[in-house]
């Protein structure tokens, strides 16, 4: 009798705590950071765990027809288990999956998460630097397995006294054909073409300045390099902090067999600035920014840059240039423009003026079409804040990510988008954390220089400590 009792006191209790709860539904989508409502992203990205804003403990499931997933709860943050969400994903690629979100007693309206049947290049190297202006002090260098939140370091500053890593750029995506320029005394460009390495000494005289911003030609024989004399100034008002610019800049190639640069008066014109050079994936085309050259820093705001290019064959630079878009004409400026894999699109950062416009809250994305000859604004993609470096998915996808200020106004952050078959854009999301509140509320530096690659990135210590040798011009 007694077991009796208790076994229905038992099954009592199991039903009260299985009861369904008197929730209220609201009409609307649960506030969560980062914010994953309606995106859309690639079958192989790591899980999407987001912070419900709400009074109580929230609960989270993830649907797709007769399948379901809840998320473990810490805190306010629903978790993922890694597995468990990419067999979701592969499941429901092609398709969308459901998200139900209550919190306390309320329960809120649900939204969906749409899957790509596409990858994306499952690594992304970038740095991550303080937000100031005179000094790098702490900086690192770091590759990120976008599959999971695995980070490893590829090279912190503290190994090198005074160093500063500056961009780094792979051939098609494949980290190890990659190139780099280390700031400091100590300084010099690395050059790692997938057999050998050197460290080259690339301001001696034969060049206008440092190399600084780079490009594969696809052959993996070329490097393009914009040599430049970058200086800074200040802002007194608070719109833009600061403002970088070219005191003066070419652009020269950089022969890996020879370890010679060569240029041209094409990309190398006295009475202009060149900068920001990139191949097309064929090999043929050689894009860049162009701009008349002006007395700096008198006239820096009225610097405005032009998206060129002109043609690559067997080595030789072209004798004509070719402006694809004339944003002088529209009162705006053009830098780094980077070309699709699939050959049709080329990605630039617009803003009013200048060439460096990561301090700049008007720099927006834009987009031209190589097969119409046009080119837009990317508005649904960009923020009110700065919206500038950008890596496209080396795999052909569409994907393609770029560093936005729109989190906070000051630090930035990576984020993540495709484009379309028809040439739209999806819905931005950001880089996944494990525990995103706590991470970016914590993290007080910014993501530099985003590069997407097929493979881990890795560097040692001594390609960056050995003998300088001097690059040679012809």
């Amino acid at each position: 009798m007694i077991m009796k009792r208790a076994f229905f006191i038992l099954l009592f209790a199991i039903a009260i705590c299985c009861a369904p709860k008197d929730e209220t539904y609201v009409d609307s989508f649960p506030e969560i950071y980062p914010d994953y409502i309606s995106v859309t992203v690639p079958c192989n990205i790591a899980p999407l765990n987001f912070d419900v804003k709400s009074e109580g403990r929230p609960y989270v499931s993830l649907s797709y027809r007769a399948y379901s997933l809840n998320a473990s709860v810490c805190g306010s943050t629903a978790m993922f288990p890694e597995k468990k969400w990419h067999k979701f994903l592969m499941m429901a690629a092609g398709d969308s999956i459901k998200v139900s979100v209550s919190a306390g007693n309320v329960r809120y309206k649900d939204f969906f998460i749409y899957v790509s049947e596409t990858e994306i290049d499952p690594y992304l190297s970038y740095r991550k630097i303080a937000p100031g202006f005179e000094i790098h002090s702490k900086m690192g260098l770091y590759c990120r397995d976008l599959t999971s939140y695995r980070e490893k370091v590829v090279f912190e500053n503290t190994a090198i006294t005074g160093s500063c890593i500056n961009c780094h750029s792979f051939n098609a995506g494949d980290p190890s054909q990659v190139t780099l320029h280390v700031r400091g005394t100590k300084g010099g460009t690395l050059i790692r073409d997938g057999k050998h390495s050197g460290f080259f000494n690339s301001n001696n005289g034969h060049t206008r300045g440092g190399c600084t911003y780079e490009a594969w030609h696809p052959s993996g024989k070329y490097i393009a390099y914009s040599t430049n004399i970058p200086l800074q100034m200040y802002h007194v008002k608070l719109d833009n902090r600061i403002e970088i610019y070219d005191k003066d800049s070419d652009i020269s190639i950089f022969d890996c067999a020879t370890e010679e640069l060569f240029t041209s008066p094409t990309i190398a014109d006295s009475a202009s600035f060149e900068t920001y050079p990139s191949f097309s994936r064929d090999g043929k085309t050689l894009f860049f920014a162009r701009a008349l050259l002006r007395p700096m820093p008198d006239e820096y705001d009225s610097a405005r840059y032009n998206l060129c290019c002109t043609s690559f064959e067997d080595g030789k630079i072209g004798n004509e240039i070719r402006t694809l878009v004339d944003a002088e004409a529209d009162s705006l400026s053009i830098c780094t423009p980077r070309p699709s894999a699939d050959g049709r699109y080329v990605m630039f950062a617009v803003s009013s003026w200048g060439t460096f416009p990561i301090w700049h809250r008007d720099c927006q994305l834009g987009l031209y079409d190589m097969k119409n000859d046009s080119w837009r604004i990317l508005d649904e993609v960009c923020s009110p804040e700065t919206d500038s470096w950008h890596s496209w998915s080396n795999n052909g996808s569409g994907w393609f990510c770029f560093a936005s200020r729109r989190d906070d106004g000051l630090h930035t952050r990576v984020y993540f988008s495709m484009i379309n078959p028809d040439g739209s854009a999806t819905k931005p999301f950001m880089l996944p954390q494990r525990r995103p509140d706590r991470y970016y509320t914590r993290l007080f530096y910014s993501y530099n220089i985003p590069e997407l690659s097929s493979s881990e990135f890795t560097l040692d210590i001594d390609e960056l400590t050995q003998d300088k040798k001097e690059m040679g011009q012809r």
